[in-house]
């Protein structure tokens, strides 16, 4: 068995990083002043008319990712253990295709449906997808990040097992969340309603029910559930998620290896979004592939040990707590395994009802700056109105 990363390794790590971003910044303006003449080039020779902003960017993302990824091989990512062009441009195609999608995406909504003036649109979009980009090839020429050997192997049992819910005025979801709970399972409820969210739950689950009144945010309200627990395993949810009918079945067939700390599970829907929650479970399975955690907070396990060695939630992130988690789990020695098995239905559509497109930037912009460390204090503390009540009066033609 390993033991986990010592601080100085960590140290270490970090400033590498930030060599490495510095390089990346560095090497950027070469590479945006390229890309711009090539994407010029590109829309002067476009055919299409309907959807010129988007087409157009597309085959210039996929014509561009050959020299890009050579520049960044031999300059941002340079050193012994990096690998070669050759050796990773096949595997380059295959990560860069998220940020290609992403980036299509965007310019079909700002150009083509907008009418932005091409320019602009294409800096916003070329800083925003060369963000992704930087956690991606990190990853895949860099090298980086823990490798455990397992021993020790055993499988997770359900009695060693607590599930952890924040509540706050949930009293229409609480219904279809318990039936899907098994009976024998631990529950702790970390409350922050004025409605009777609480007495109905316990009118349906009296037993195994654990209650917590607290007002604080998310994560300080899965942190003070985990520090009540006294179980090996902590398993994270929300109360508008049902658990997948085989979801506890294939919990117990879980292979726990001596160093495994987390688990990140699926996230479906049994009604709308299905489009959406394909496409977040694909992306969880490609960084997954890279070494890079990507979890929700509506269905992750972690080890108690684990968390504790990491120092649990951070309480001044109002959102993305959760992915944050398991990446410092991951730098503190720990290994972080994605099981597309372990899925919860979503249930509540309310956020992606505001804008698909709106909530899938939010995320990745946010994670991106979190996993480099770019986020000032006073961003995180924000949620950049993730929790909004209710969407602007703008928005609601985003509406399905």
């Amino acid at each position: 068995m390993t033991t986990p990363v010592s601080p100085d390794e960590n140290a270490l790590r970090s400033r590498e990083l930030r060599r490495q971003f510095g390089r990346f910044v560095a090497v950027g303006p070469i590479g945006v002043v390229l890309g711009a003449l090539q994407y010029e080039l590109l829309w002067s020779l476009n055919p299409v008319v309907g959807h010129r902003g988007a087409t157009t960017w597309l085959v210039s993302s996929i014509i561009g990712v050959a020299w890009v990824h050579a520049l960044h091989c031999r300059f941002t990512f340079r050193g012994p253990q990096s690998a070669r062009w050759r050796d990773t441009i096949f595997r380059a195609y295959l990560v860069y295709s998220a940020s290609i999608a992403l980036g299509t995406g965007i310019m079909w909504i700002l150009v083509d449906e907008l009418g932005m003036p091409r320019t602009p649109a294409w800096v916003f979009t070329t800083v925003l997808t060369s963000l992704v980009n930087f956690v991606f090839l990190r990853r895949l020429v860099a090298g980086g990040g823990v490798r455990h050997q397992a021993r020790g192997e055993s499988r997770l049992r359900l009695d060693e097992l607590t599930v952890i819910v924040p509540t706050k005025n949930e009293r229409d979801n609480v219904g279809p969340f318990v039936e899907a709970l098994p009976p024998g399972v631990s529950l702790i409820v970390v409350d922050a309603s004025n409605d009777d969210t609480v007495e109905r739950l316990l009118a349906l689950r009296p037993e195994r029910t654990q209650v917590i009144h607290c007002r604080g945010n998310i994560p300080t309200a899965r942190q003070l559930g985990a520090e009540t627990a006294t179980t090996p395993w902590l398993l994270f949810t929300d109360v508008d998620v049902s658990f997948d009918s085989g979801y506890f079945a294939a919990l117990e067939d879980v292979v726990v290896e001596g160093r495994l700390g987390g688990i990140a599970g699926a996230k479906g829907s049994r009604d709308r979004y299905r489009g959406y929650f394909a496409c977040f479970v694909l992306g969880q399975r490609l960084l997954a592939r890279l070494g890079i955690a990507a979890a929700t907070g509506s269905n992750m396990l972690v080890r108690r040990d684990a968390l504790a060695a990491c120092g649990g939630f951070d309480t001044d992130l109002s959102v993305n707590e959760d992915t944050e988690l398991m990446w410092r789990v991951q730098r503190a020695g720990w290994l972080v395994r994605f099981e597309s098995r372990l899925t919860v239905l979503e249930r509540d559509h309310r956020r992606l009802e505001r804008g698909v497109t709106r909530k899938v930037v939010h995320t990745i912009v946010r994670c991106a700056l979190l996993h480099l460390g770019l986020l000032p204090r006073r961003w995180r503390l924000a949620d950049w109105g993730y929790w909004d009540p209710k969407p602007a009066a703008e928005e609601l033609v985003t509406r399905s």
